[in-house]
């Protein structure tokens, strides 16, 4: 049984973690163990090859953001180009925003946006 750090093919919500790479590391270990179905608190029953597909996503996510600020794109500028398309039929899917603006307060500022 996950907590709240997973849900199956879910947008992930950003805004109350601390380290995108700590919650990473957190699916792949659990990704590791000797298991087959995973309940999450939210969503439907799930199975290890989901864990690494959130994994995969959290980083794809990270990466588009940490990439865009490097450019210097300002934030509503990721809202309006990150479109993430090959998780748009993902369960939350209008949380991208929302997702986009909470890691870029991270990345920018190291501190969860919920905090602030």
């Amino acid at each position: 049984h996950t907590p709240g750090a997973f849900a199956r093919k879910s947008w992930a919500n950003t805004v109350f973690t601390p380290s995108v790479e700590g919650w990473i590391d957190v699916l792949r270990k659990l990704a590791a163990m000797d298991i087959e179905t995973v309940l999450p608190a939210h969503g439907d029953v799930a199975t290890r090859a989901d864990l690494e597909e959130l994994a995969r996503f959290l980083s794809t996510l990270d990466g588009a953001v940490r990439s865009a600020i490097a450019k210097g794109m300002s934030v509503d500028e990721m809202v309006k180009a990150l479109t993430f398309e090959q998780y748009k039929d993902w369960r939350n899917y209008t949380r991208r925003g929302h997702a986009i603006r909470s890691l870029h307060e991270l990345i920018t500022t190291g501190s969860p946006a919920y905090f602030k």
